[in-house]
């Protein structure tokens, strides 16, 4: 077990459908004003949280889907870039 999921509270939040926002910041391991900031970007194209009594709830899976979304773009864009003459 890594040393992130230790913490019985960290286990919980991994298996965990829904987060708040400091507990996924927690999660993607940056911080809550990082989160924030990717929140307001609309470049990023990052999951907006649902707002449930004032309280910030985001989808775990839309995270997934959004980081795989992300890797899958950044190889595409690494082949598409041409090679250094040599």
């Amino acid at each position: 077990m890594s040393n992130a999921l230790r913490n019985p509270r960290d286990q919980a939040e991994a298996k965990a459908k829904w987060l708040r926002n400091a507990a996924l910041a927690r999660y993607l391991g940056i911080s809550k004003m990082a989160l924030w900031k990717w929140q307001r970007n609309p470049d990023l194209g990052f999951p907006q949280p649902t707002v449930i009594n004032d309280i910030s709830y985001t989808d775990v899976d839309q995270i997934h889907a959004w980081m795989k979304a992300r890797v899958v773009d950044l190889a595409d864009a690494a082949r598409r870039k041409p090679k250094a003459a040599g």
